[in-house]
């Protein structure tokens, strides 16, 4: 069986995006990690995907640190 590489990607691309949205959502992460841990012998790919969703969340903030010290996304130029 392949692994279902895009449920996961896109797991952690929801997950980015709430986080870079600014939603707080510790409680539901806490939730969701407690159902990984319940699931994960019975529906590995739900488990997998539970864990993707909060790892994305949990990286949000990393990449907004790293957008607000390199500055990207702000033009190249000065004056534009």
């Amino acid at each position: 069986m392949r692994p279902p590489i895009l449920y996961l990607t896109v797991a952690f691309g929801a997950g980015l995006f709430t986080a870079l949205s600014g939603l707080d959502l510790r409680v539901t992460a806490w939730c969701v990690l407690a159902g990984v841990a319940l699931v994960h012998r019975r529906a590995p790919v739900g488990a997998a995907s539970g864990l993707m969703l909060v790892v994305g969340w949990l990286w949000g903030p990393a990449a907004q640190r790293e957008r607000a010290v390199t500055r990207a996304g702000q033009g190249g130029r000065h004056g534009v």
